[in-house]
C-alpha cells in the first residue's frame, strides 16, 4: 500500500518519523512538499519538492526578504498544487497523510486537495492562530467531514477543533515520537551551580522575556544560576534583551541555525545542564504550543528534571511534583519561586529526572506512534 506526505514545509531529520517509520515497515512512501528545508541534513528516498529553501531565507527580518516572501509565496502554493497532482497521478497512493492542518486547507482552498483518503495531523499554530482566519476554519469544516482521522495532539486542540464543528468521532489524541530511544540517559551532575536551559525557537510564544524576568530575581537573589537559550531564528531582539536586563554574564544564545544535525547539538547541550525550561505562553497573534514541547520531552528522556508553564499539551509529559514543577503560563512570579525551589533542592533533580525519563520513553517512542498511524491508515483500509 501507499502513503503519500504532503507538507508545505518540510525540515529533514527533525522529528518527523512518518514517512520512515511507512518505509520501514514495508509502505510505499514518500513525501511530497512546496519547500524542503536545506538544514544539512541529506533528503531521505522519496521525497518531491517545489524548491529547496535555507533556514535564513524563512529566518531573516529584513523587509526586502519579508517582501520577498510575500511576493513569491502564491506563486510556489500553484505549484506545489501542481507537484501534488502530478505525484498522486504518478505514484497512485491509497491515502494522503497531510502534516499541518494549514497544509490540507491551502489545498482545499485552491481546489487540489486530491479525492482520496486523508489523514491530517495538527501540530500548533494551525490549531491555535491559525483558528483567527475565518477562511482557514471553513476549509477545516469541509476537510473534517470526509477526512478519516484528525490528529491532534492535547485535549486542548481537540476541543478547539470540536468548537469549529469537526466531527469529534475523527478526532485522535496522539503523540509524536522525540527520538527517545536514542537519547542516553544522562541523569544530573552537581556542580554547586543550577544550569538552567530553555531549549526553544526565539519567538514569542517560547516566553523568553518571562524567563528574563525570573532569572533576574535569581540572580538578584544571589543564587548561583546561569541560563542558556538554544534554538533558531533572530535573536538580535533576545540578546538586546538580556542585556538591558543586565543579564548578559550569566545568560548566553546559542543559535543552532536550524541545524540538520540537531539531536547531536542539543545532547551536547543537555550533558553541560541541568534543569531544562519549557516557560511557553499564548502570543499576541494567538499561537501557542498546541501540544507537548518535543525538546522538552528529549530532554525527560535524558534524565533531566523540568519547569513548565501549564501550556496547552504540557500535561502529555509533566505532572506537577512528579516530573519536575508545572506553574501557570504568564506568571512571572510563580516561574521564579519553581526555579528557586529546585535550585535549592538539587537532591531531588535526580528522582524527578528519572521519573520523566520512566514517562516518556514509552509515550514518545517510535512504536507507539507506527501503533497510532497503523490504526489510522487501517481506518482509511490501507494495510501493511
Amino acid at each position: 500500500m501507499r502513503i503519500a506526505h504532503l507538507w508545505q514545509d518540510y525540515s529533514p531529520n527533525l522529528f518527523d518519523k512518518a514517512h520512515p517509520l511507512c518505509m520501514a515497515h514495508g509502505l510505499g512512501s514518500e513525501v511530497v512538499c512546496q519547500a524542503f528545508i536545506d538544514n544539512g541534513a541529506a533528503a531521505l528516498p522519496a521525497t518531491f519538492a517545489v524548491r529547496h529553501r535555507h533556514p535564513a531565507e524563512s529566518n531573516s527580518r529584513s523587509l526586502t526578504d519579508r517582501l520577498t516572501r510575500r511576493l513569491r509565496r502564491p506563486m510556489d502554493e500553484r505549484r506545489f498544487a501542481r507537484l501534488v497532482a502530478h505525484r498522486v497521478a504518478a505514484f497512485r497512493p491509497d491515502l494522503l497523510h497531510l502534516h499541518f492542518g494549514t497544509t490540507a486547507a491551502l489545498l482545499q482552498r485552491l481546489g487540489a486537495l486530491p479525492d482520496l483518503p486523508l489523514v491530517v495531523s495538527f501540530y500548533g499554530v494551525d490549531v491555535s492562530q491559525s483558528l483567527n482566519d475565518k477562511v482557514v476554519v471553513r476549509s477545516y469544516r469541509s476537510i473534517g467531514a470526509k477526512a478519516t482521522v484528525l490528529h491532534v495532539l492535547c485535549d486542548a486542540a481537540r476541543q478547539r477543533l470540536l468548537d469549529i464543528g469537526c466531527p469529534a468521532a475523527s478526532i485522535r489524541i496522539a503523540n509524536l515520537p522525540a527520538n527517545v530511544e536514542a537519547m542516553p540517559n544522562l541523569g544530573v551532575d552537581l556542580t554547586g551551580t543550577t544550569r538552567f536551559l530553555i531549549p526553544a525557537r526565539f519567538v514569542e510564544k517560547k516566553g523568553h522575556r518571562l524567563l528574563l524576568q525570573a532569572f533576574k530575581r535569581l540572580r538578584d537573589d544571589g543564587m548561583p544560576v546561569t541560563l542558556t537559550c538554544f534554538g533558531y531564528g533572530p535573536s538580535d531582539w533576545l540578546a538586546q534583551a538580556i542585556a538591558q536586563a543586565g543579564l548578559s554574564d550569566a545568560v548566553r544564545v546559542v543559535n543552532n541555525g536550524q541545524s540538520g544535525n540537531f539531536a547531536a547539538e542539543y545532547e551536547a547541550m543537555l550533558r553541560s545542564h541541568d534543569v531544562v525550561l519549557a516557560p511557553s505562553i499564548r502570543s499576541r497573534s494567538g499561537d501557542d504550543e498546541g501540544g507537548p514541547a518535543l525538546t522538552l520531552v528529549m530532554a525527560q528522556a535524558a534524565g533531566k528534571p523540568v519547569i513548565v508553564s501549564d501550556f496547552p499539551g504540557a500535561e502529555r509529559s509533566v505532572t506537577d511534583g512528579c516530573e519536575g514543577s508545572v506553574v501557570p503560563a504568564g506568571d512571572a512570579t510563580a516561574l521564579h519561586r519553581a526555579m528557586a525551589a529546585l535550585a535549592a533542592q538539587p537532591q531531588g533533580w535526580h528522582a524527578l529526572g528519572q521519573a520523566g525519563r520512566q514517562r516518556v520513553m514509552h509515550e514518545f517512542s517510535d512504536q507507539a506512534y507506527w501503533n497510532a498511524l497503523s490504526d489510522w491508515y487501517a481506518q482509511a483500509g490501507v494495510r501493511e
